[in-house]
């Protein structure tokens, strides 16, 4: 079950976009799907980057076994890019963190 958590510090007028288009993204990453995917958008955090309150981003997403760097990469880079677009926040002040976690557990 991958989870996928973005914390910015501007206002997400529409969360269900930002939503629909990292569920879209997550299945870059093989055997994953939007169907077993968790998504949590938090906005208009006290969030800085380089001690600027410019708006920023940073995106965590929590995977179990089954990824590998160069999809990890694929993936980055593609989140970067829609966020940066759909937010109005400059690529460089967007990050990405993917997590391999081999423990996950649920009862599904």
């Amino acid at each position: 079950m991958p989870y996928i958590y973005l914390s910015t510090n501007i206002k997400v007028e529409d969360k269900k976009s930002i939503h629909d288009k990292l569920g879209e993204l997550i299945t870059i990453m093989p055997n994953k799907s939007l169907a077993r995917t968790m998504i949590c958008v938090e906005d208009e955090l006290f969030l800085t980057f380089g001690g600027s309150n410019e708006p920023c981003a940073y995106i965590e997403t929590k995977v179990n076994a089954g990824t590998n760097h160069s999809c990890n990469k694929i993936y980055a880079d593609a989140v970067i890019d829609a966020v940066a677009e759909m937010l109005k926040i400059p690529a460089s002040r967007v990050y990405v963190n993917v997590e391999e976690k081999l423990d996950w557990f649920s009862h599904g």
